[in-house]
């Protein structure tokens, strides 16, 4: 592959994992509700005691070693990769946006509907860009987006596969937001926006890139 190839797909896997956790954090800090597998990472880590990124790196390898054992395809370890760079990256985000927005103050601007759910929304738009960077490029992608490529190929569905996986870490989530007993601030409302938001709001994306490269190629 040449050099520049390489060169530009590093850049670009670095800018879609930086703006994805970027995202992810954003939608976690609102404590409005977050996806299934993200709101699993933050109770994860809050029950053993640990950053949220780390939760998120752990879950991340840990489904890259059971596909592993599934697949025998080692091409994963660019997954585990992807998912050590995206927890780090949400380690780095987390107390920086907490610090912006003094999060656990009860003066915290983002007690505020009036802020906190427009700034969910562009958290779920900064998501899909991320996640439409990894897919433009053909990128490596998490360890939990591979599985869900796999087991749709046994299942014949990536849209039941999908339901069924969030609805598994949905559940798990659900009993370590009880037991750690913050089961709201990950699992509510905004969780059901976020589930229905980001998949179309990636095509969205998906579909103006593509338009654009049409009318490139008319043009040349």
């Amino acid at each position: 592959m040449d050099k520049k190839i390489i060169i530009r797909k590093v850049v670009f896997e670095i800018i879609g994992i930086i703006l994805l956790a970027l995202g992810v954090t954003g939608i976690i800090v609102t404590e409005l509700g977050a996806s299934s597998l993200d709101a699993f990472n933050v109770f994860f880590g809050k029950l053993v005691k640990i950053e949220t990124g780390t939760a998120t790196l752990i879950t991340n390898a840990v489904i890259a070693v059971i596909l592993f054992a599934l697949t025998r395809n080692f091409k994963l370890v660019f997954s585990i990769v992807v998912g050590i760079l995206i927890g780090l990256c949400i380690n780095f985000w987390q107390p920086l946006l907490n610090n912006i927005f003094n999060i656990g103050d009860a003066n915290s601007i983002m007690n505020h509907y009036w802020f906190s759910i427009p700034f969910g929304l562009v958290s779920i738009v900064i998501v899909a860009i991320g996640a439409a960077i990894l897919i433009i490029e053909k990128l490596p992608m998490s360890s939990y987006d591979e599985l869900t490529l796999y087991l749709s190929k046994k299942i014949g569905s990536y849209h039941k596969t999908k339901v069924l996986l969030d609805t598994f870490f949905l559940i798990l989530a659900i009993i370590l937001g009880l037991i750690t007993k913050l089961l709201t601030t990950q699992i509510n409302f905004f969780t059901i926006i976020v589930v229905i938001g980001v998949g179309p709001t990636i095509n969205f994306i998906l579909r103006i890139y593509e338009k654009r490269k049409e009318k490139k190629n008319a043009i040349e």
